[in-house]
């Protein structure tokens, strides 16, 4: 197996993984490792101005990036006070 390959085999089984995690941290299996990996991956986002932008789509689970205002509110940060800061 050359490098391609193994990077590609790598990938191809953190998606997986991923996704199994995803699925087991909604409910399957919550306190397993698999499951905390799943619950960050679908938690961990970046930040685009105020819209909801499509993260990926993997194995036909669609994903969206949280709006800054949605990151505010969960941080405390009321709409007006961020619109206040310019942030």
């Amino acid at each position: 197996m050359d490098r391609v390959d193994r990077a590609l085999a790598v990938f191809i089984l953190s998606a997986f993984l991923g996704e199994l995690g995803h699925l087991s941290g909604l409910g399957l299996g919550h306190d397993t490792e698999l499951g905390r990996i799943g619950k960050w991956q679908h938690e961990t986002s970046i930040v685009r101005d105020s819209t909801r932008i499509p993260a990926g789509k993997i194995f036909g689970v669609r994903k969206y990036v949280p709006s800054r205002e949605s990151d505010a509110e969960i941080a405390g940060v009321s709409r007006v006070e961020q619109r206040l800061d310019g942030h």
